[in-house]
């Protein structure tokens, strides 16, 4: 199977799932008494980890355990994550910092982690 066909199948596929989850949310932010579950839903976005799991698991069974292993470094560091943007909201910080800060924070925390999975390797 060439490269274009995968892409194709896993765009779509990922396309129309990702379309529903989103319209899903875009409707329930909308309501003020729903604005707990919306956050909810998009904290706990364990979807996505699921079609990946699935995905891996059939390509190399062997990869699934070091897969999860590393699902939950990266939902430690969600939450992680998560309690920084708490904190800038509760600071009054405006929206572009807080995405600056978490944007950055992301790309260190992103290359230290695979220089170390690099230096883990050899």
């Amino acid at each position: 199977m060439d490269l274009f066909k995968i892409f194709a199948k896993n765009f779509i596929y990922g396309g129309l799932l990702l379309g529903v989850i989103l319209t899903t949310i875009d409707i329930i932010k909308n309501s003020q008494s729903l604005v707990g579950f919306y956050g909810f839903m998009a904290g706990s976005f364990f979807i996505i980890t699921l079609i990946q799991y699935n995905y891996i698991r059939r390509a190399n069974h062997k990869l699934s355990s070091q897969f999860l292993l590393h699902t939950i470094s990266g939902g430690i560091f969600w939450v992680l994550l998560s309690i920084l943007l708490f904190y800038l909201d509760y600071k009054k910080s405006n929206e572009t910092m807080a995405t600056i800060t978490i944007s950055i924070t992301i790309a260190c925390f992103t290359i230290l982690y695979y220089y170390a999975l690099q230096h883990h390797a050899k």
